[in-house]
């Protein structure tokens, strides 16, 4: 089975691909040719937070320890803990090889969090989670047997909707087994 881009697809993936490794080279896998020709050294410390990596002089001295800039530390309390948790769950779903029990309790309680937001995504990943916990292949599963699981996780911007599972060999779409 193969995964083919459609062509706006390719770029919005490629343009993706450019950003992750902009914000660390090595996540990404590829040499660093590909997406450019030049060697990106960044200095400073990653915020948690919003993601962006800062230089030195924007963290305070409790800001270094926990990651956090000092703009993002001057959120509200909830808000910074509602950001922690839908990365806390994107990270059960796309990032960890299996999601255990002890994953599937933390879900459960992030299901009872009073941000609506919060408690449908992990209501959406613990779903998941029941169907493919393996990471291995786990779109793919979704794909073959609940489409319209598949369909919420696009409709929750945690998976992209630009990819469509097809069996041809066309070499001139960007494709790649999954």
């Amino acid at each position: 089975m193969k995964v083919r881009f459609t062509p706006s697809a390719r770029d919005h993936f490629l343009s993706a691909l450019g950003f992750i490794r902009q914000q660390n080279p090595h996540a990404t896998g590829l040499p660093p040719g590909i997406l450019s020709r030049t060697r990106n050294i960044f200095m400073g410390h990653y915020c948690r937070i919003c993601g962006r990596i800062r230089p030195n002089e924007k963290f305070s001295g409790k800001g270094h320890r926990t990651h956090v800039c000092r703009q993002c530390a001057l959120m509200p309390k909830e808000v910074c803990e509602n950001i922690e948790q839908q990365h806390e769950i994107a990270g059960f779903l796309l990032r960890q090889s299996h999601i255990s029990k002890k994953n599937l309790d933390r879900l459960k309680i992030l299901m009872a969090s009073p941000n609506p937001a919060t408690a449908r995504f992990a209501e959406l990943v613990l779903e998941v989670a029941t169907i493919a916990p393996y990471r291995r292949h786990r779109f793919k599963i979704l794909a073959a047997q609940n489409k319209a699981l598949l369909k919420r996780l696009e409709e929750a911007g945690s998976w992209p909707g630009y990819y469509e599972v097809s069996c041809a060999e066309d070499k001139d779409d960007f494709s790649f087994d999954v």
